[in-house]
């Protein structure tokens, strides 16, 4: 019998586009999100970048009482290749304890920025696990200009360590694969591409899709990011009205959140592990 289908699971990655960590500017831009989210009863994962867990830490107790899943983004954003791996080691611990801290509890789940888990740093995995995070959200298995690991499996895996991660969930073939149900291709891709891919994917398995809070900021005036082209920026701000409601098209009641999939033990066991050959230090 064919499985009905659940809906994407939501997590919303909280960094400030800003580049500042001193004002939040970014929480209006999440208000109306939130409104919806509580009003239908859907659980998200929020990613919270370790910089701004002391001045949001009112916010993060009132999304965990929400039920909401909260867990880390990384300490800065700053992708683990850049960072090596004493830094990356570093930085992840002062993150995850700063959040734990927060949250009265420790937090399991880990998601780095950009997507920067790639084949070039393979000591990652250990160091994340060594932490007590128990599984990671870091992998895009398709080419990307910033981060990609394009031989990384496409469904959920175990590392060898243990660690579980959850690769984005990407469409395509080689070079253009893309996570299309994914942060600003959710809202540039055209209403026919969009429908089509959302009507294609087979929900009754655990995916999920990704957001950001500059992703639904129909107010903010634009400006060149740092480091960034004028046309990589340009898309950045370009359809954000459309996020909102594409957005609450993915996700449905009762999807299950990261951490409650982990407490599947059949799910958990029936993961490959991925141990890939590279050695790169």
């Amino acid at each position: 019998m064919k499985q009905p289908k659940t809906g994407f699971h939501l997590s919303i990655d909280v960094e400030n586009l800003s580049r500042s960590t001193e004002t939040l500017e970014f929480e209006r831009s999440l208000d109306p999100l939130l409104f919806k989210l509580n009003e239908s009863n859907i659980k998200a994962t929020f990613f919270v970048l370790g910089q701004l867990v002391t001045r949001w830490k009112t916010r993060i107790a009132e999304i965990q009482s929400e039920g909401h899943e909260v867990a880390l983004h990384g300490y800065s954003h700053t992708s683990i290749e850049a960072l090596g791996k004493q830094k990356f080691a570093e930085e992840t611990k002062i993150g995850c304890d700063v959040l734990s801290e927060a949250l009265g509890h420790q937090t399991y789940g880990y998601r780095a920025p950009y997507f920067s888990l790639t084949k070039k740093c393979p000591w990652a995995p250990e160091i994340i696990k060594s932490l007590d995070f128990t599984y990671s959200s870091s992998v895009l298995p398709a080419w990307n200009p910033q981060a990609s690991y394009p031989d990384a499996p496409k469904n959920p895996f175990k590392w060898s360590c243990g660690l579980v991660e959850f690769p984005v969930q990407s469409y395509g073939f080689g070079r253009l694969r893309v996570p299309l149900l994914g942060g600003a291709y959710i809202r540039l891709a055209p209403e026919f591409l969009y429908r089509a891919i959302k009507d294609l994917t087979n929900t009754s398995k655990f995916v999920y899709t990704y957001c950001h809070p500059y992703d639904f900021d129909t107010n903010e005036s634009f400006y060149r990011v740092e480091n960034g082209s004028w046309i990589f920026s340009k898309l950045l701000f370009m359809r954000r009205d459309l996020m909102l409601r594409r957005i609450l098209q993915l996700v449905h009641t009762g999807q299950k959140t990261f951490s409650e999939l982990m407490n599947d033990k059949q799910f958990i066991n029936e993961l490959t592990v991925f141990s890939p050959r590279t050695t790169n230090d």
